[in-house]
């Protein structure tokens, strides 16, 4: 599996697997400490691969939005339409509700307003 340069800084990436999160465990990371490029977590080491070989050093634009049940989230512009609807699936008690898999989401605990956004990223 072959990953590209940092597309920030040019430096080499290097595969990141969690053991904290069973279902979003792969992710990849500039080996630069100074740089903090990353990408989201992927329930498949090869999304998280392809998502960082496809960036281009753009950045993504997020949004902060609710769910029905009033949590926070930081989601990514280009899915919160998909976040929307898994929240109405979620109200309806679907099986068809999946958890947010495989979207750009990140939950906040505590209050919108001190959102500080540390990493680069990208989806």
């Amino acid at each position: 599996m072959s990953l590209s340069r940092c597309a920030h800084c040019g430096a080499v990436a290097h595969i990141n697997k969690s053991v904290t999160d069973p279902h979003l465990c792969w992710s990849v990371q500039c080996s630069n400490l100074d740089c903090g490029m990353t990408t989201r977590a992927f329930s498949q080491q090869q999304q998280a691969v392809d998502a960082w070989n496809r960036a281009d050093g753009g950045a993504t634009e997020y949004v902060i939005d609710r769910d029905n049940e009033g949590h926070w989230y930081i989601v990514a512009l280009e899915d919160l339409e998909a976040f929307r609807e898994q929240c109405d699936l979620a109200s309806d008690d679907s099986d068809e509700f999946n958890d947010f898999d495989g979207l750009d989401i990140d939950r906040i605990n505590g209050s919108p307003s001190h959102v500080v956004f540390t990493q680069h990223r990208v989806a």
